[in-house]
């Protein structure tokens, strides 16, 4: 194997990587916001409810 293809092959998976990660992190922070969004919406129930 030349070794510009491995070089090459490595620069392309690491960019799978980060892009992958970077995915990772947007799903995250959508998921977590989400998951804020349903918390302060039963707090407001439960104060509404009182």
């Amino acid at each position: 194997i030349d070794f510009d293809v491995l070089v090459q092959r490595n620069a392309t998976y690491r960019a799978a990587e980060q892009k992958s990660f970077q995915d990772f992190q947007r799903d995250r922070e959508s998921l977590l916001a989400k998951v804020h969004a349903e918390q302060q919406a039963e707090c407001a129930l439960q104060g509404g409810a009182r």
